[in-house]
Protein backbone atom coordinates (compact mmCIF):
# COMPACT_ATOMS: atom_id res chain seq x y z
CA UNK A 1 0.00 0.00 0.00
CA UNK A 2 1.41 3.37 -1.00
CA UNK A 3 0.21 6.81 0.00
CA UNK A 4 -0.59 8.93 -3.05
CA UNK A 5 1.85 11.70 -2.07
CA UNK A 6 4.73 9.25 -1.69
CA UNK A 7 3.89 7.61 -4.99
CA UNK A 8 3.76 11.00 -6.70
CA UNK A 9 6.99 12.11 -5.06
CA UNK A 10 8.68 8.88 -6.12
CA UNK A 11 7.61 9.39 -9.73
CA UNK A 12 9.69 12.59 -9.89
CA UNK A 13 12.87 10.84 -8.72
CA UNK A 14 15.68 9.64 -10.95
CA UNK A 15 16.84 6.00 -10.85
CA UNK A 16 19.48 6.45 -8.12
CA UNK A 17 17.13 8.55 -5.99
CA UNK A 18 14.32 6.01 -6.33
CA UNK A 19 16.73 3.22 -5.32
CA UNK A 20 17.56 5.11 -2.13
CA UNK A 21 13.88 5.75 -1.35
CA UNK A 22 12.97 2.10 -1.93
CA UNK A 23 16.04 0.67 -0.13
CA UNK A 24 15.07 -2.37 1.93
CA UNK A 25 15.56 -2.80 5.64
CA UNK A 26 18.58 -1.54 7.53
CA UNK A 27 20.51 1.68 7.60
CA UNK A 28 20.97 3.89 4.57
CA UNK A 29 23.61 6.57 4.02
CA UNK A 30 22.93 9.11 1.28
CA UNK A 31 25.89 11.18 0.11
CA UNK A 32 25.42 13.64 -2.74
CA UNK A 33 26.36 17.16 -3.73
CA UNK A 34 24.45 20.37 -3.11
CA UNK A 35 21.24 20.72 -5.07
CA UNK A 36 21.11 17.03 -5.98
CA UNK A 37 17.81 16.31 -4.22
CA UNK A 38 19.09 14.70 -1.00
CA UNK A 39 16.38 16.29 1.13
CA UNK A 40 13.64 15.14 -1.25
CA UNK A 41 15.07 11.62 -1.30
CA UNK A 42 15.35 11.39 2.47
CA UNK A 43 11.95 12.90 3.22
CA UNK A 44 10.27 10.67 0.64
CA UNK A 45 12.03 7.64 2.13
CA UNK A 46 11.00 8.60 5.68
CA UNK A 47 7.38 9.09 4.62
CA UNK A 48 7.44 5.72 2.81
CA UNK A 49 8.87 3.97 5.87
CA UNK A 50 6.13 5.40 8.09
CA UNK A 51 3.28 4.82 5.62
CA UNK A 52 4.20 1.60 3.87
CA UNK A 53 6.52 -0.17 6.27
CA UNK A 54 4.70 0.79 9.50
CA UNK A 55 7.92 2.16 11.01
CA UNK A 56 7.13 4.35 14.00
CA UNK A 57 8.43 7.94 13.73
CA UNK A 58 10.29 7.50 17.05
CA UNK A 59 12.30 4.68 15.40
CA UNK A 60 13.71 6.99 12.72
CA UNK A 61 16.97 8.90 13.09
CA UNK A 62 17.80 11.49 10.43
CA UNK A 63 20.97 13.54 10.94
CA UNK A 64 21.61 16.68 8.91
CA UNK A 65 24.26 19.40 8.97
CA UNK A 66 22.11 22.41 9.85
CA UNK A 67 19.10 23.21 12.00
CA UNK A 68 17.50 24.78 8.93
CA UNK A 69 17.80 21.52 6.97
CA UNK A 70 16.41 19.53 9.91
CA UNK A 71 13.40 21.85 10.16
CA UNK A 72 12.83 21.64 6.43
CA UNK A 73 12.98 17.86 6.49
CA UNK A 74 10.52 17.63 9.38
CA UNK A 75 8.17 20.02 7.58
CA UNK A 76 8.34 18.05 4.31
CA UNK A 77 7.71 14.74 6.07
CA UNK A 78 4.74 16.27 7.91
CA UNK A 79 3.35 17.56 4.60
CA UNK A 80 3.76 14.13 3.00
CA UNK A 81 2.06 12.38 5.90
CA UNK A 82 -0.57 15.03 6.53
CA UNK A 83 0.53 15.11 10.20
CA UNK A 84 3.58 15.91 12.30
CA UNK A 85 5.81 12.83 12.72
CA UNK A 86 5.80 13.13 16.53
CA UNK A 87 8.79 11.55 18.19
CA UNK A 88 10.92 11.38 15.04
CA UNK A 89 14.62 11.89 15.71
CA UNK A 90 15.73 14.53 13.22
CA UNK A 91 18.39 17.15 13.78
CA UNK A 92 22.05 18.01 13.63
CA UNK A 93 24.73 15.81 15.15
CA UNK A 94 25.02 18.23 18.08
CA UNK A 95 21.25 18.58 18.45
CA UNK A 96 20.71 14.82 18.57
CA UNK A 97 23.60 14.50 21.05
CA UNK A 98 22.10 17.20 23.27
CA UNK A 99 18.70 15.50 23.15
CA UNK A 100 20.20 12.17 24.21
CA UNK A 101 22.22 13.84 26.95
CA UNK A 102 19.13 15.62 28.30
CA UNK A 103 17.30 12.29 28.43
CA UNK A 104 20.15 10.66 30.37
CA UNK A 105 21.77 13.64 32.11
CA UNK A 106 21.84 11.96 35.51
CA UNK A 107 24.24 9.31 34.14
CA UNK A 108 26.88 12.03 33.74
CA UNK A 109 26.10 13.93 36.94
CA UNK A 110 23.90 16.61 35.38
CA UNK A 111 20.25 17.53 35.43
CA UNK A 112 18.24 17.72 32.19
CA UNK A 113 18.41 21.53 32.46
CA UNK A 114 22.20 21.54 31.97
CA UNK A 115 23.93 24.32 30.04
CA UNK A 116 26.17 23.73 27.03
CA UNK A 117 29.32 25.82 27.31
CA UNK A 118 30.88 27.05 24.11
CA UNK A 119 34.64 27.63 23.81
CA UNK A 120 34.44 31.09 25.41
CA UNK A 121 32.47 29.78 28.39
CA UNK A 122 34.88 26.87 28.86
CA UNK A 123 37.86 29.21 28.49
CA UNK A 124 36.46 31.37 31.31
CA UNK A 125 36.30 28.27 33.54
CA UNK A 126 39.89 27.35 32.59
CA UNK A 127 41.05 30.87 33.50
CA UNK A 128 39.35 30.63 36.92
CA UNK A 129 40.90 27.21 37.54
CA UNK A 130 44.31 28.53 36.54
CA UNK A 131 43.94 31.40 39.01
CA UNK A 132 42.84 28.99 41.74
CA UNK A 133 45.96 26.85 41.10
CA UNK A 134 48.13 29.95 40.76
CA UNK A 135 49.14 29.08 37.22
CA UNK A 136 50.28 32.26 35.50
CA UNK A 137 48.33 33.42 32.44
CA UNK A 138 51.57 34.99 31.25
CA UNK A 139 53.54 31.78 31.48
CA UNK A 140 50.75 29.61 30.01
CA UNK A 141 48.15 31.08 27.69
CA UNK A 142 44.70 29.83 28.79
CA UNK A 143 43.77 29.04 25.16
CA UNK A 144 46.82 26.77 24.90
CA UNK A 145 45.82 24.98 28.11
CA UNK A 146 42.28 24.52 26.75
CA UNK A 147 43.65 23.33 23.39
CA UNK A 148 45.75 20.68 25.19
CA UNK A 149 42.73 19.49 27.17
CA UNK A 150 40.51 19.53 24.09
CA UNK A 151 43.04 17.47 22.13
CA UNK A 152 43.23 14.94 24.96
CA UNK A 153 39.43 14.68 25.21
CA UNK A 154 39.03 14.28 21.46
CA UNK A 155 41.68 11.54 21.51
CA UNK A 156 39.75 9.94 24.40
CA UNK A 157 42.72 10.32 26.75
CA UNK A 158 41.33 10.43 30.27
CA UNK A 159 42.74 12.64 33.04
CA UNK A 160 44.84 9.96 34.78
CA UNK A 161 46.46 8.85 31.51
CA UNK A 162 47.11 12.45 30.46
CA UNK A 163 48.70 13.18 33.85
CA UNK A 164 50.99 10.16 33.51
CA UNK A 165 52.06 11.24 30.01
CA UNK A 166 52.61 14.93 30.86
CA UNK A 167 56.31 15.79 30.42
CA UNK A 168 56.49 19.41 29.30
CA UNK A 169 55.68 22.36 31.57
CA UNK A 170 52.62 23.12 29.37
CA UNK A 171 51.27 19.56 29.52
CA UNK A 172 51.87 19.41 33.29
CA UNK A 173 49.94 22.67 33.77
CA UNK A 174 47.19 21.41 31.45
CA UNK A 175 47.01 18.12 33.38
CA UNK A 176 46.18 19.89 36.64
CA UNK A 177 43.49 22.00 34.96
CA UNK A 178 42.14 18.95 33.11
CA UNK A 179 41.72 17.20 36.47
CA UNK A 180 39.74 20.18 37.79
CA UNK A 181 37.65 20.89 34.70
CA UNK A 182 35.05 18.09 34.86
CA UNK A 183 34.22 18.70 38.55
CA UNK A 184 33.90 22.43 37.81
CA UNK A 185 31.56 21.78 34.87
CA UNK A 186 29.53 19.29 36.91
CA UNK A 187 29.26 21.84 39.73
CA UNK A 188 27.87 24.37 37.25
CA UNK A 189 25.51 21.74 35.71
CA UNK A 190 27.27 22.35 32.41
CA UNK A 191 28.95 20.41 29.62
CA UNK A 192 31.50 21.63 27.12
CA UNK A 193 31.27 21.08 23.39
CA UNK A 194 34.26 18.72 23.61
CA UNK A 195 32.36 16.29 25.84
Amino acid sequence: RRHSMSGGAQASLNTAQRAAVEHGTGPLLVIAGAGSGKTRVLTTRIARLIESEQVLPRQILAVTFTNKAAGEMRERVARSLGADPAGMWIGTFHGIGARLLRMHATLVGRTPEYTIYDEDDTLAVVKRLMERRRISHKEFVPKEILREISSAKNAMVEVAEYESLARTPLSKAAASIYADLEPALRGANAVSLDR
